[in-house]
């Protein structure tokens, strides 16, 4: 469960440019960002603070293909 913030960790063979969304229960965008990631081991941190209790969904996605993780929020 997240309260006030998230992390995410995420690992490529190159440099490069990655979309991060949170998107709600129903589906809806809540969220984007735009990043660009080094090689290798990468943590990203998402604030969780703004959003209700409720499941919500990171979506990360780059020119390779998307991944998506679901996390609860608690109040």
């Amino acid at each position: 469960p997240a309260k006030d913030e998230i992390q995410l960790d995420v690992e490529f063979p190159l440099e490069k440019d990655i979309t991060i969304e949170k998107r709600n229960a129903l589906g809806a965008k809540v969220f984007s960002d735009l990043k660009n990631v080094s090689s290798g081991p990468n943590s990203i941190y998402l604030n969780t603070k703004d959003l209700t209790g409720g499941m919500y969904f990171v979506r990360v996605s780059s020119a390779n293909g998307i991944t998506s993780e679901s996390f609860v929020k608690i109040r």
